[in-house]
């Protein structure tokens, strides 16, 4: 019996979802040309690959959920690949996935991204007030008060940020040990978002 399910990706997400779509798009094309080759590992509703494969680059999906209507279907842990991919993104993926696993496929995006890993990562936190205030001339002032939660948020969650052990700090280290270097971190509301280059 499988543990996951597609039937959320035919319904209507709420507004703040949509915001992370933007910040998923705005990352992969900070570091990719159309020419370069892009992997991203768990398609969700598409919608990221499909924006992207409109402004013509080159995205290849892999997801091991049929439904989806990945490119590829296949369990990224057991998938041989033949080819290399410049940058490769993962998005509010890995939490789904049991850590020990996790860090294999680091080991395994290791040896087939020439460039960049792009991912998000869930906080563990309980959001208690959280506005933003419009201000002429583009600016925001955001009141946001949040505490961790010290419980995973959601039953189809292995780990999250903040969460026992996994802290930033240990992460960074997760991701030296897997041969890459966070160029840059990002927190958008309750998501972490990590530009990850090979060294």
């Amino acid at each position: 019996m499988k543990n996951y399910s597609s039937e959320w990706i035919h319904k209507l997400e709420n507004l703040k979802h949509w915001n992370y779509y933007w910040y998923q798009v705005r990352d992969i094309r900070d570091v990719s040309k159309p020419e370069d080759k892009i992997l991203e590992i768990g398609v969700g509703t598409r919608f990221t690959s499909n924006y992207l494969k409109s402004k013509d680059y080159d995205v290849t999906t892999i997801d091991i959920d049929p439904d989806k209507k990945p490119d590829i279907v296949a369990n990224v842990s057991d998938y041989q690949f033949e080819e290399t991919f410049t940058n490769v993104m993962a998005f509010e993926v890995f939490e789904h996935i049991p850590f020990d696993d996790f860090q294999k496929i680091l080991a395994k995006i290791h040896t087939i991204c020439t460039g960049r890993l792009l991912i998000s990562l869930p906080r563990n936190e309980k959001v208690w007030f959280d506005m933003n205030i419009e201000l002429p001339g583009s600016r925001q002032i955001r009141f946001r008060l949040a505490t961790r939660r010290n419980k995973i948020l959601s039953r189809h969650h292995h780990w999250e940020i903040d969460y026992k052990q996994y802290t930033n700090t240990f992460l960074a280290q997760v991701f030296a040990d897997h041969g890459f270097a966070i160029e840059k971190m990002e927190r958008v509301k309750s998501l972490y978002y990590y530009t990850l280059k090979k060294v």
